[in-house]
């Protein structure tokens, strides 16, 4: 009996031992992720936060391939394949009904809306800004992220809605201005289009006083040799690039005289 009891208590003990460690072990941020709070408590980790929307932006998924070199070269005729083996020869013929292409476009689709979530919260935790951020600092990257978001709904507009020069009223995709995990209603491509515009519009604000590659450059010339991202933007989506897009997304939009201006 005495046994017995020992190996129940022993038992116990250990099952309590390994709640507590499987607790602490949980409670425990890994070595490699930083946590929310800890990514946006200071300068660095806000161009962290915007390094790692650069890198997603970069797999095959999105511009690494698929956007790019990729699959939609092939829906465009930019090049012929003709083997029947090859991974994109239904792209060629503009087929899309098989397992593959489905699951080419579902993944591309999920990545987008992945990083676009990326990108508002970036936006959010700038308007916070628990950090502190410098009037520079915040224009800087709160107007890059407001300009990304808006790229990326552009390019999934135009991959899975209607042209405007078609039906502007069709219903066309959901435009997410802040973070959540819960679905949003379609809005139509005029209504998508005219979001594009007003976060390219934001961004050119922002960045007009604070970029680099701005027009106001000779006011802050010194404080962009103090830090990389400030100082070689010509790598990022910088003032004079937004413009360019803005100017474009007015072109697709069929608003000749505002794409003019732009």
């Amino acid at each position: 009996m005495k046994k017995l009891n020992f190996i129940i208590k022993y038992g116990l003990a250990l099952l309590l031992l390994s709640f507590y460690s499987c607790e602490s072990w949980l409670n425990v941020t890994p070595s490699d992720r930083l946590s929310e709070e800890m990514l946006f408590n200071d300068r660095e980790g806000f161009v962290k936060a915007l390094n790692g929307v650069y890198i997603e932006l970069n797999t095959n998924e999105l511009y690494g391939r698929n956007l790019t070199a990729g699959a939609l070269d092939v829906m465009g005729q930019y090049y012929s394949v003709a083997s029947s083996s090859h991974a994109f020869y239904n792209y060629g013929g503009l087929v899309y009904t098989g397992n593959d292409e489905k699951a080419l476009f579902d993944n591309m689709w999920q990545k987008c809306y992945a990083v676009i979530a990326c990108c508002n919260t970036i936006i959010e935790k700038c308007d916070e800004n628990k950090a502190g951020l410098s009037p520079v600092w915040r224009g800087s990257i709160k107007g890059e992220a407001l300009a990304l978001r808006a790229m990326l709904h552009f390019d999934m507009l135009r991959l899975f809605s209607a042209s405007p020069a078609i039906d502007k009223e069709r219903k066309a995709i959901p435009y997410l201005e802040s973070y959540t995990n819960l679905p949003q209603h379609q809005l139509t491509v005029g209504a998508v289009l005219e979001k594009v515009v007003k976060d390219l519009n934001a961004a050119r604000e922002l960045m007009r006083e604070v970029d680099p590659y701005g027009p106001n450059y000779a006011k802050l010339e010194s404080l962009y040799r103090n830090h990389p991202l400030l100082r070689n933007r010509q790598k990022h989506l910088n003032y004079y690039a937004v413009t360019a897009l803005l100017a474009r997304v007015q072109l697709y939009a069929g608003n000749l005289p505002d794409a003019f201006e732009a």
